[in-house]
């Protein structure tokens, strides 16, 4: 009878932990709403999801651009995800998801590259216009033939006076946005490095 009592026991710990282990519902519910509102491009409601709310794509949207719309009008309607796991360990949790969009990164590189090209091909006569409608000409074939990336990431969580919170980090907005950030950075960075040159 003691040993079908302390299996019985050692079964019930072992299911609770177990039950322990998963994402609270609450937290897949905020993942999700989390990368829709990336869909709709609503950054600012995805700050004000976030515990440190680091505007990780503030300035970098310009919804009277052409360009800029054109951009992420695409990182919205190629964001698809799923939820794939998660875990709650104390007060800190995590929802895992796998994430598929277009390469922001290789593309713009590729769109800059061509355009940098163009320009000095026609440096001579080309006007501001026609930069313009170069540049916007040449992103239109590049999002015609996106490349496709994919990411397990994950979202993590921390307790915030009783409430579960986005713990935000730039690795989840570089994800969503298909490294764009991560292009973004490398220009930084390389023109950081041609300012140091310069001086």
């Amino acid at each position: 009878m003691k040993k079908i009592i302390c299996l019985m026991l050692a079964l019930s710990l072992m299911l609770c932990a177990c039950a322990a282990k998963e994402a609270p519902e609450e937290c897949i519910t905020q993942a999700e709403e989390f990368a829709e509102l990336f869909k709709a491009k609503d950054f600012e409601g995805m700050y004000a999801m976030t515990y440190y709310k680091d505007p990780y794509l503030a300035g970098t949207y310009d919804e009277n651009s052409v360009i800029g719309s054109k951009l992420f009008d695409a990182m919205a309607s190629n964001l698809t995800y799923e939820i794939t796991g998660g875990e709650r360990k104390g007060k800190n949790a995590n929802v895992t998801m796998h994430i598929v969009t277009a390469d922001f990164n290789t593309l713009l590189k590729e769109v800059v590259e061509e355009y940098t090209a163009y320009c000095k091909d026609n440096a001579d006569t080309i006007t501001e216009d026609e930069m313009s409608q170069a540049l916007e000409s040449i992103l239109d074939e590049h999002l015609k033939n996106i490349t496709p990336y994919e990411k397990e990431t994950s979202i993590d969580f921390v307790k915030d006076n009783g409430k579960w919170v986005i713990e935000d980090n730039v690795g989840i907005y570089d994800d969503f946005s298909g490294g764009y950030l991560t292009y973004c950075f490398g220009v930084n960075m390389a023109m950081g490095d041609t300012a140091i040159r310069d001086e």
